[in-house]
């Protein structure tokens, strides 16, 4: 897992949590957002597949600039 030992790893947009979800499997919930309201965030639990999961999507996102 990275460094962080936070539980939980947060997503602000949607397509980015669709994303993650699609590369790993892994069921995110929503929440409502504490800091914008009306916004929601996506959460999902901050696992080794998660991780591999970020780092295939930003892998993709630099081959894609």
């Amino acid at each position: 897992m990275n460094n962080s030992n936070k539980k939980y790893y947060v997503v602000k947009d949607i397509n980015f949590a669709r994303v993650l979800k699609w590369i790993c499997g892994q069921e995110y919930m929503v929440f409502d957002s504490k800091f914008f309201e009306g916004e929601k965030v996506y959460s999902f639990e901050n696992t080794e597949k998660l991780q591999e999961a970020l780092r295939i999507a930003n892998e993709i996102k630099n081959k894609a600039r």
